[in-house]
């Protein structure tokens, strides 16, 4: 089918932390047309247990931990720093990430200079670590491959920092080197701090830059690789090195000689601040909490009201997944920006948001709706006829379709089994797809 090409749009989110005290700043809030009602408060956050943090010092050679409780009230409290354990001089740590949350344990994964990492429990009964194992080794000559600046985690992958490339790892286990180790496509930015993300949606990774810019970024496998999209969230967030997330979107940030508390939501970008005891402050330097602690509940979502989104959800409720029924957004909106009554410039045989050929398909979808009683031009209409070309038609690729895992996959199949374009510009697809799902999934 012929195409309506139109100017890509990165979709910038914004990001406003209320200050409740004195010397915080807030950040310069974006416009962000989403469906989220509202964004996270104390009032839907909740944590499961103390907020566990950690952090090397003494140039790697301590691991220190902190507990804050109440992370979802109005006054969290917070309990004063102290040492945990410490690590040989001869291999100190670099990077520290909290990973997993066991009931009697906590593992921690440190990385090192050499390139080397380990994994250490930390007892929560005694507060001490309580043992350690290498699950990679690497050499001044010989360095290992997770040499990171930074390193963060989701409670599921592991992320690092290495310069300004960005890696992500998998099937992170206490007993061995992660299974998946992958450079991240689109990633070329040198993070002042990073953290993992758990909370809903697909922006997994949080980052500020030199400048105090918060960013978030969404982490996906393509199934040709990993690749990175990333919304600068909030402008003068902090230039703090030390910033963790406990998840639920939550943040816990050095400020000053106190520690502040942020409840933020990556995609309405709104929050909560408050701060905490002085005794609490954090020294300078990376920290991470246990990712999985706090969860956000938000509230029910708007129904979506714009045309992509409301063909997002129609898909969804036919039963394709929210990769699937993105991978089938992103062609409409290349081919005629999921506008019914759009035409083919200038004179085109293309007709509705799929661009059917008049003297074919567009005609069989005339006679459809005919037998509907409804217009031709109706969007609803149009949608019902795309998922009846898609059951009786095997060649349009519902089987394939109804495979894709990823929203790359799910694009291609759609442009080349349904709409069977001869200039499809399949990148700009993608990144609409991709548009959908960050604003609609």
């Amino acid at each position: 089918m012929t195409t309506y090409t139109r100017p890509i749009t990165r979709m910038t989110l914004g990001l406003s932390a209320v200050a409740l005290a004195a010397g915080l700043g807030t950040g310069t809030l974006g416009s962000a047309s989403t469906a989220h009602a509202e964004a996270p408060s104390s009032s839907n956050v909740e944590c499961s247990s103390p907020s566990r943090v950690f952090q090397l010092r003494n140039g790697g050679t301590e691991i220190w931990y902190a507990s804050y409780t109440g992370l979802e009230s109005a006054k969290p409290k917070a309990y004063a720093w102290v040492k945990a354990g410490t690590l040989p001089k001869e291999r100190p740590g670099k990077a520290i990430a909290a990973h997993a949350d066991g009931k009697n344990s906590v593992q921690l994964i440190v990385t090192d200079d050499d390139g080397g990492m380990r994994s250490f429990s930390f007892g929560k009964e005694r507060r001490t670590i309580n043992s350690g194992t290498t699950l990679a080794t690497g050499s001044a000559s010989k360095p290992g491959k997770y040499n990171f600046d930074h390193l963060a985690s989701d409670g599921n992958k592991l992320y690092g920092v290495n310069g300004k490339a960005l890696y992500v790892m998998t099937s992170v286990s206490t007993t061995k080197a992660p299974e998946g180790f992958a450079r991240v496509e689109g990633f070329n930015n040198r993070p002042v701090a990073m953290f993992g993300n758990s909370g809903p949606g697909s922006f997994k990774l949080a980052w500020t830059d030199g400048g105090g810019d918060l960013h978030y970024s969404s982490v996906r496998n393509t199934g040709t690789g990993w690749k990175e999209q990333s919304r600068t969230a909030v402008k003068d967030f902090s230039t703090s090195t030390s910033i963790a997330s406990p998840g639920g979107n939550v943040t816990l940030r050095k400020s000053g000689n106190t520690t502040a508390r942020t409840m933020v939501d990556p995609v309405d970008g709104r929050g909560e601040t408050s701060t905490m005891s002085k005794s609490s402050a954090p020294a300078s330097g990376g920290m991470s909490a246990v990712p999985t602690t706090c969860t956000v509940e938000l509230p029910a979502t708007k129904p979506n009201t714009t045309n992509e989104g409301r063909a997002f959800d129609y898909f969804v409720a036919k039963g394709y997944s929210k990769v699937q029924s993105a991978g089938i957004v992103g062609n409409l909106m290349q081919e005629s920006g999921v506008d019914p009554t759009r035409s083919q410039e200038p004179t085109g045989p293309g007709r509705g948001i799929a661009q059917w050929s008049v003297g074919d398909r567009w005609d069989a979808l005339k006679t459809y709706a005919s037998s509907k009683g409804k217009s031709a031009t109706s969007l609803e209409l149009q949608l019902d006829f795309i998922v009846h070309e898609l059951n009786t038609y095997p060649a349009f690729g519902k089987s394939d379709l109804k495979k894709a895992t990823t929203i790359e996959r799910a694009t291609i199949v759609f442009q080349n089994k349904y709409e069977i374009c001869g200039d499809c510009h399949q990148v700009t697809r993608v990144k609409y797809a991709e548009q959908a799902y960050d604003k609609f999934a």
